[in-house]
C-alpha cells in the first residue's frame, strides 16, 4: 500500500474536530477496491487506493512553551491595604530563558513617593539565561494615598509593577476616662393597619465615640499641629474604652499575648 499524509498529525498538531486518539482505520476503511489480481499459486492480492481526507490542524502549546522563554515578574500587583507602619513586599525577577540574556535598560517610577524600591543599583542590568533575583519593596512615610508603579524597561519591552493602598495616621494620645459613646441602627419600618414589620439595613450599628483631652500645654501644641497637617485625612483612633492592660512584659520580647474575645 502507499500511504501519504496531506498534513502531518506530528507532535503539537491535533486534527480539528478530533481526539488526541485519533484513529486512522476511519479513512482506510473508506478505500476503494481497483483489481485483483491472482497469481498461479491462487493467492488473493487485493490492491487499495486511497481516499484522502483533508484535516486542518493548529499549534498546541505546551508547558515548555507557557513558562520558558519570557520574563516572570512575580507578583507585578501589590495592594498594601492600609499601612499603619513601614511593611516589606518581596518580588522575584526570572529569566526564563535557556540560552537568552535579558538587559533591564532602566526603571521607570511614577508616584513613588515613600516607597523604596531595593533593586539592581546600576543600569542596565543584564540577566543571564536562568537567574532568578529577589528584591523587596519598602513602604515607608509619605502621602497618604499609594498609587506608585514602577516600570521595568528591557531592551525591547516593559513590565509594569502597581502598588496600591492608603497610609493611616495613628491619633495616640490617651483620653480621660469619661466619654459618650452611642450606637445609630438604621431600620427600615413598614406599617400595616394592625402590625409593623421592621427590616435591618445595617449589619452592625453605627458606633460614635466622643473622647475629651486634658494634657500639658506642650502636648496641646503637637495635637493642634498634627490635626491641623492631617485633617483632611484618615485617622486611625485606637478604642481605649476596649484596651486590654498587660501586667508584665519582659525585655526583649518579640511577641506579646493578650485577649482579643471583646
Amino acid at each position: 500500500m502507499a500511504f501519504q499524509f496531506i498534513q502531518g498529525c506530528q507532535y503539537g498538531y491535533k486534527p480539528v474536530g478530533e481526539n488526541w486518539d485519533w484513529d486512522a482505520r476511519v479513512v482506510l476503511d473508506k478505500t476503494l477496491l481497483v483489481n485483483s489480481i491472482f497469481n498461479f499459486a491462487g493467492t488473493f492480492t487485493p490492491t487499495k487506493q486511497l481516499l484522502y481526507a483533508q484535516h486542518n490542524g493548529y499549534f498546541a502549546m505546551s508547558v515548555y512553551d507557557d513558562v520558558y522563554g519570557y520574563v516572570h515578574v512575580v507578583p507585578n500587583y501589590i495592594n498594601v491595604g492600609t499601612v499603619l507602619a513601614d511593611q516589606i513586599y518581596s518580588i522575584e525577577f526570572w529569566n526564563a530563558n535557556l540560552t537568552k540574556h535579558e538587559t533591564l535598560v532602566s526603571l521607570g517610577q511614577t508616584n513613588t513617593d515613600g516607597i523604596l524600591f531595593e533593586g539592581p543599583l546600576t543600569y542596565p542590568y543584564t540577566f543571564k539565561p536562568m537567574e532568578s533575583q529577589n528584591y523587596r519593596v519598602v513602604t515607608v512615610v509619605g502621602p497618604p494615598t499609594i498609587n506608585a508603579i514602577y516600570s521595568l524597561n528591557f531592551s525591547d519591552y516593559s513590565v509594569p509593577i502597581k502598588i496600591e493602598g492608603k497610609r493611616l495616621v495613628v491619633f495616640y494620645w490617651m483620653p480621660k476616662n469619661d466619654f459618650t459613646e452611642t450606637l445609630e441602627w438604621l431600620t427600615d419600618l413598614i406599617e400595616t393597619y394592625s402590625d409593623e414589620q421592621r427590616i435591618a439595613l445595617r449589619i452592625a450599628p453605627r458606633r460614635n465615640i466622643t473622647y475629651k483631652y486634658v494634657e500639658k500645654p506642650e502636648y496641646a501644641s503637637q495635637m493642634q499641629v498634627f490635626t491641623n497637617a492631617w485633617i483632611s485625612r484618615m485617622f486611625g483612633v485606637p478604642v481605649w474604652v476596649e484596651a486590654t492592660k498587660i501586667t508584665h512584659v519582659n525585655s526583649g520580647v518579640t511577641t506579646i499575648s493578650f485577649d482579643t474575645t471583646n
